[in-house]
């Protein structure tokens, strides 16, 4: 009979130092996590930096822009170029908003399923927006110029002459060579993959291995009992 309630003892201080262990894993994951969490919200900081920057860049854009077509409203091609800057000016603020407001609505309490799939909508906004605002300067940098030698009393058109017409076939045709390599590199994985990554940029990089860490820490962390 003693022997039988020295094993029970013994049953149930190792169950209870078996539940104590488990608790105490549980606890540690939990700490794990929010370390990771942390470094998802600090690795996600540059691209909000970033992000703001372009909008206060934008607001420059039209500030830049709006005396150009108010002084030359009677030129009607020097008007279409600064009224091209302050629109790019403006898309600058549009998409910067865009991609600060889906960084703001991250919930970093919500499942890392969750998590992904709103860093994932970060990252499309973000790589379209910036590969709109980047290709668009394979013509932009013309109407830019016009918008700065109107600044400085010249009309760029009228200096360059004919030349004016080969840069634009030149940026056409650079688009088209842009369009058509991002093609050609879809149908090879490893290398849109690496294009991708570079779009991506270093910040959302860094986010991405930071939930592959969360999602390996969540599939190998027990459940309490």
């Amino acid at each position: 009979m003693n022997d039988t309630t020295e094993l029970d003892r013994l049953q149930a201080a190792w169950a209870a130092l078996d539940q104590r262990i488990d608790r105490l894993d549980v606890h540690l994951a939990d700490a794990t996590r929010g370390q990771h969490l942390h470094g998802l919200k600090r690795t996600l900081r540059p691209l909000g930096w970033g992000q703001t920057l372009q909008i206060i860049a934008g607001l420059l854009v039209i500030a830049v822009a709006v005396p150009v077509w108010q002084r030359y409203s009677g030129v009607p091609h020097v008007l279409a170029a600064a009224l091209i800057m302050h629109a790019y000016g403006v898309a600058m603020i549009i998409l910067g908003g865009l991609t600060l407001g889906r960084m703001a609505a991250v919930d970093f309490a919500a499942p890392v399923t969750e998590l992904d799939r709103t860093v994932l909508a970060i990252e499309t906004t973000y790589v379209r927006g910036s590969t709109a605002l980047g290709l668009a300067w394979w013509l932009l940098w013309i109407p830019f110029a016009m918008v700065v030698f109107a600044h400085l009393g010249a009309d760029f058109a009228v200096n360059v002459g004919v030349a004016l017409w080969w840069w634009l076939g030149a940026g056409v045709l650079g688009l088209v060579g842009t369009w058509g390599f991002e093609h050609w590199a879809r149908q090879r994985p490893g290398l849109y993959a690496r294009l991708r990554r570079n779009m991506r940029g270093a910040s959302l990089e860094a986010a991405r291995r930071e939930l592959a860490r969360i999602e390996s820490l969540e599939r190998e962390s027990p459940s309490p009992r």
